[in-house]
């Protein structure tokens, strides 16, 4: 009787029984995966270490950095030297934290914040203090690593060169698997969308509609730039509130109206609801999928949700399961990226970080 079917209509579950059921339903399916880590979870106490010198060093040079970039702009000559003098709280700089608090507002004070939070985080690591666990919203593993920042992830030991291998356009990737059984989205714009989510080229796609330029044309440094604020720009369309935003909205859905609408529906009630179902994808295919086949060959690496740290013997074994188990769930394979770890930079999509109206999306976010 398929022929009297009408579309999915979202219909909100409002006895609180019925809720508690499905919530207790989810948590104890999470907790049967959470099994799946355990062989992980020992390996991970045992061999997680950082070199604990360069760290700190490279904390500092990227402060001073920092600080020397912000003082540039407010036209403020201080020597790299003094900076380091500024950092460790000398009596003499007094004046100097004074000038530049009152020409740039909180701006120091975030970058001895952020200096004083990495700092914190390598001493964590140094000193034993790990943590392991699930998530119990989005199902994604929580560890040290997750939320180390990127540039200190090159001065983690290993006996072997480690590389970086992540997902290209995860989320957009993530997206466009669930946008294949959902009734209502336009075929030919699923088409256009999955086309360039699949091959990881959707922010290069949508930065010449957001800023009006030709993409192609321009030179490798400004390519860097526009691809990372169309990423940004995406990443409020999809897990903003609807009302926030507007302006790059309209101009999504100017190329995927079905979309756009989905992405509304979905996020109507609470602005993180399609965030969390895509990390909750994200986690079933890595963790509860490629991860334990990846045991089965008595290969563990480390995880940072889309993304893994691995050994170079290594690589290509974690490479195929990946392709693998995505073709196996979802018909086809997203475009991956690899990298050594020492080029590793501040460019991680797991880097950002933007308030939306009261919402904050942590650092370990995307």
């Amino acid at each position: 009787m398929t022929e009297y079917l009408g579309s999915k209509v979202p219909v909100e579950i409002t006895d609180s029984k019925i809720n508690k059921r499905i919530k207790e339903i989810k948590l104890n399916n999470r907790k049967k995966r959470v099994k799946n880590l355990e062989f992980f979870k020992s390996k991970y106490y045992k061999n997680f270490k950082i070199d604990f010198d360069a760290a700190m060093s490279a904390i500092t040079e990227n402060a001073i950095s920092e600080i020397s970039e912000l003082c540039k702009k407010i036209k403020y000559d201080i020597s790299d030297k003094r900076i380091l003098e500024l950092i460790e709280c000398r009596s003499n700089t007094t004046m100097d934290r004074i000038i530049i608090t009152q020409r740039c507002g909180y701006e120091l004070n975030n970058i001895l914040h952020r200096l004083m939070v990495h700092q914190q985080q390598v001493y964590a690591i140094h000193d034993g203090y790990l943590f392991f666990k699930r998530n119990k919203t989005n199902g994604r593993l929580d560890t040290n690593l997750t939320s180390l920042p990127s540039y200190l992830r090159k001065f983690l030991k290993s006996d072997e060169k480690l590389f970086s291998l992540d997902i290209k356009n995860s989320q957009p990737f993530f997206l466009y698997t669930k946008l294949q059984n959902e009734i209502g989205i336009n075929k030919d714009e699923l088409e256009l969308y999955g086309e360039l989510a699949v091959n990881g080229v959707l922010y290069e796609y949508l930065a010449n509609d957001f800023f009006g330029i030709d993409y192609d044309s321009l030179d490798d440094e400004n390519k860097v730039v526009y691809r990372e604020k169309s990423k940004i720009n995406l990443f409020r369309i999809l897990y903003s509130k609807v009302e926030s935003y507007l302006s790059i909205k309209e101009v999504f859905a100017e190329k995927f109206p079905t979309i756009m609408k989905y992405i509304n529906q979905v996020n109507f009630k609470k602005n993180n609801t399609l965030a969390v179902l895509l990390q909750e994808r994200e986690s079933l295919t890595v963790l509860d999928m490629v991860m334990v086949r990846l045991q089965e060959k008595n290969i563990n690496p480390f995880t940072i949700h889309d993304s893994f740290l691995v050994t170079e013997s290594e690589l290509s074994v974690v490479r195929e399961t990946l392709v693998s188990v995505c073709i196996e769930m979802y018909g086809i394979a997203p475009q991956l990226h690899e990298k050594d770890l020492l080029e590793e930079k501040m460019d991680s999509e797991e880097d950002y970080k933007f308030i939306d109206d009261g919402y904050d999306l942590p650092e370990s976010f995307f």
